[in-house]
């Protein structure tokens, strides 16, 4: 499992937000431009303009509010662990924040309680129609003779259609768009832990246990190495309940780190440009 993280996004100003918002709780308002520099509070959640982000959420809450219909022991030990006890860091209540819940529940759901092992199923099932045409799918999937496939779709950021290309069949990849400051590290650290357990714990080796993380620059890299190296993060926050603290054994790899990996559970945290290099040397005559 491969996971690249966002660079960071410096602004010279500050962004608006809404007061005494719980970052821990799901969104229930949002805000809307109304004017320069001027912004007003409307009700509800703010719709995504991404293909099947949308749908998705209202099917993720319904299961979330039912109680996680369809996990396993281990994941279900998991999410209470982590959502529906209370953790203390330094003496100080901690909570994780609701996007980066959200985000491993999403996980979970596709992969785990709806089994999906392509692309395809999940775009079918929940991709909007953004152009909220009667008449016309919300995307067509077409494929030419060599097997590569496309996504034919309406654009609403650009108002115009245009194509997507898809992964081979069988090769499932997720992606999560998490705003700068919400705790994308948190949010891999939490995927990571699920899998490794699912692995250990579950014996299902549709989980995998050695991962590797992509940092796009340097100065994530130095980040990412800070809170990873020695398994810093997963002691440091409460991410692994205390009874399985003795069968966590994740060798974390860092790129100036040239010793032997694991034959299972290895953590490798590299960035791209480290990789860039090693296809240059391996191409080199």
């Amino acid at each position: 499992m491969s996971v690249t993280p966002k660079t960071w996004v410096q602004y010279d100003k500050s962004l608006p937000y809404i007061e005494d918002r719980d970052p821990s709780k799901k969104p229930t308002s949002h805000l809307v431009k109304d004017g320069e520099n001027s912004y007003k509070i409307v009700d509800g959640r703010r719709p995504s303009k991404m293909l099947l982000v949308n749908k998705l959420r209202q099917e993720i809450d319904i299961w979330r509010e039912n109680d996680y219909p369809g996990v396993n022991a281990t994941t279900r030990e998991l999410l209470y662990f982590w959502f529906l006890n209370d953790h203390k860091m330094k003496d100080q209540p901690f909570k994780f924040w609701f996007c980066q819940r959200e985000a491993i529940e999403t996980l979970i759901y596709l992969f785990e309680v709806k089994k999906y092992d392509d692309l395809e199923p999940v775009i079918n099932s929940y991709a909007e129609n953004f152009k909220k045409d009667l008449f016309k799918n919300a995307v067509e999937i077409v494929e030419n003779a060599e097997g590569r496939r496309k996504l034919i779709r309406y654009f609403p950021e650009l108002n115009q259609e245009g194509e997507q290309e898809l992964p081979e069949k069988g090769l499932l990849r997720y992606a999560f768009k998490m705003a700068t400051g919400s705790g994308k590290t948190y949010a891999m650290a939490l995927i990571i832990i699920w899998s490794y357990f699912n692995r250990i714990r579950e014996k299902d080796t549709r989980y995998p246990d050695n991962f590797l993380i992509i940092a796009p620059n340097v100065i994530v890299y130095e980040r990412l190495a800070k809170d990873f190296a020695d398994n810093k993060i997963f002691y440091n926050l409460p991410l692994i309940p205390p009874a399985w603290k003795h069968i966590w054994s994740i060798k974390v790899t860092l790129r100036e780190d040239d010793s032997p990996l694991n034959p299972s559970g290895n953590l490798i945290i590299n960035n791209i440009q480290q990789l860039y290099e090693s296809r240059r040397v391996e191409q080199t005559p």
